[in-house]
């Protein structure tokens, strides 16, 4: 089961897989912070290394492997974007809505330019 996105609510993260939603206890970041300890890491040392390398200094995507890199998109609530499972991103109106591999349509305000340069730095680290 994938992670397709993660809804950043403060206090806790929603975490909506390929099958299932679920509420997770912590926030997003202590998450994110688990998830690089299982890759021997910190997320400080991933962001770090990732601003260093490809020259990034706002909006970071959040590599974990090679099966999770999240990147943020804010409308309405804040969102971590799992780039793997992005299946296509298309214009709607005077936002855009990302598709993901399984199928689900997330329908956002965030302008469909800025939705695919966040998404393209994400998918930039896999490329070298």
């Amino acid at each position: 089961m994938a992670i397709l996105y993660l809804l950043d609510k403060e206090t806790e993260t929603i975490e909506v897989s390929t099958y299932d939603t679920k509420k997770l206890g912590i926030p997003v970041k202590k998450l994110f912070e688990n998830f690089c300890l299982c890759e021997l890491t910190t997320l400080k040392g991933r962001v770090d290394a990732i601003k260093k390398i490809y020259h990034y200094k706002y909006n970071v995507p959040v590599y974990i492997n090679r099966k999770l890199v999240f990147f943020k998109i804010r409308f309405e609530e804040t969102y971590w974007i799992n780039a793997m499972q992005v299946a296509g991103i298309v214009k709607e109106g005077k936002g855009a809505a990302l598709t993901f591999k399984n199928g689900l349509v997330l329908k956002t305000s965030v302008s469909y330019r800025s939705l695919l340069n966040s998404y393209n730095k994400a998918m930039r680290i896999l490329e070298e």
